[in-house]
């Protein structure tokens, strides 16, 4: 009776390659293409990535029906497969490098789009900006805030990253620590902006606060007689 020894390259493959290495080239494989195509999604206009979205989906339905069309594929049938499948995402993944024409400046925000009130119907000189900056981390840019003490105010709450952030503004920082009631708020979101509203009734020394990140991302509002609203 004879008896097949296996080599140290099946055992290898059989045990290491199968079991480990393929299902994770397959999860980074899919980890790649997704990371991919949402850089694709989030460095468009809104109007572009909707129209690489299709195309995208077009060259992927027309890859499979090539490939469905036959038992076997020739070297032509192959080329069309990868052609129709890659082309679109690789497209648009050189407009999202690009920019697509767009300036830098603009690219950064290029979909932070509203997500709630803003404060363009305010009285001029009522509303003030709070940026978090691409580049600023987990920090506001502006810590420093000055609105009227009277009338209609609010602070517009421009979150240009890809993390989630808010704003909220509260009597003092104590209040906040306390659980205390916010004076006003914005929504958690990312690369957006939106406008933190109320109405002031007398001077007073206010304190804001992402409450996602509260120890790094806090800042004051004073709100002061007669003075125009600014941020530093």
């Amino acid at each position: 009776m004879s008896t097949t020894t296996k080599s140290p390259s099946d055992t290898t493959h059989n045990r290491i390659v199968m079991p480990i290495l393929m299902p994770l080239g397959i999860l980074a494989a899919i980890a790649g293409f997704v990371g991919l195509f949402a850089f694709i999604m989030l460095y468009n206009t809104r109007l572009g990535a909707v129209a690489l979205a299709s195309v995208m989906a077009s060259g992927i339905l027309a890859a499979m029906s090539l490939a469905a069309s036959a038992d076997t594929l020739g070297p032509r049938q192959k080329a069309g497969v990868a052609i129709a499948g890659l082309a679109p995402i690789l497209f648009g993944f050189g407009l999202a490098v690009t920019g697509g024409g767009v300036d830098d400046e603009s690219l950064v925000n290029i979909n932070a789009q509203p997500h709630g009130p803003s404060f363009d119907g305010l009285p001029a000189g009522h509303g003030a900006t709070v940026t978090a900056g691409a580049d600023s981390g987990l920090e506001f840019d502006q810590t420093t805030v000055t609105l009227p003490a009277q009338g209609e105010v609010g602070i517009n709450f421009v979150n240009q990253q890809a993390v989630t952030h808010n704003l909220f503004v509260y009597a003092s920082a104590a209040d906040f620590d306390a659980n205390g009631t916010p004076i006003a708020f914005t929504s958690t979101f990312q690369a957006g902006q939106e406008a933190a509203l109320w109405t002031a009734a007398g001077e007073a020394d206010l304190f804001f606060i992402c409450t996602i990140h509260p120890s790094t991302m806090r800042g004051t509002v004073a709100l002061v007689e007669g003075a125009e609203a600014s941020a530093a």
